[in-house]
């Protein structure tokens, strides 16, 4: 990873920070769609292709929208909103005018943004000190995903990126 990708990561865990500072009620699992709601966006469910996860979108003169392919899982569909969630911060951040839909396809080569929006996703349904907590106390993969409400791949994935490794490969080996 070069720098560039690490501050970003960084970045990204500090806004989803941010935002769990001032509107998560600490209960756990962290629910994006309720966050998302109390900064004004509106979230919905859409039949789309069975490639597309979701969208973000804003048409001019709307309201910003999150929208999740109904047909995923409702892991899946919590990621989706917490990543689209991630993008809507950074594009708000960045003063990007959001005149556009931002989608997320199976097969998408990862970008800056992108990347931002997964680390982000990853630090909102698993905020830092809780998931910590969870790998300290012996916790099995099984019992992680059902109290953060997340696959175990994301679980994966953030064991990685809060410098866990040992934990997931002990954890991987067990299953």
């Amino acid at each position: 990873m070069n720098s560039h990708t690490v501050q970003r990561i960084r970045f990204a865990e500090k806004e989803a920070q941010k935002l769990l500072d001032l509107y998560w009620n600490r209960r756990i699992p962290v629910d994006p769609f309720r966050i998302a709601e109390l900064l004004g966006l509106v979230s919905r469910e859409e039949e789309m292709a069975q490639s597309l996860y979701g969208r973000l979108d804003k048409r001019r003169y709307a309201t910003v929208s999150v929208t999740v392919n109904a047909s995923l899982s409702p892991q899946n569909k919590r990621y989706c909103g917490a990543y689209f969630l991630g993008m809507f911060v950074l594009n708000t951040m960045l003063k990007h005018e959001m005149t556009y839909s931002r989608s997320l396809s199976r097969g998408l080569t990862p970008d800056p943004d992108y990347l931002f929006a997964h680390q982000f996703a990853q630090a909102l349904l698993m905020p830092r000190s809780d998931f910590l907590a969870h790998l300290d106390a012996g916790r099995e993969m099984d019992q992680i995903c059902e109290t953060f409400d997340v696959t175990s791949m994301m679980a994966g994935w953030r064991m990685d990126s809060v410098g866990r490794a040992d934990a997931r490969k002990r954890l991987t080996a067990a299953v």
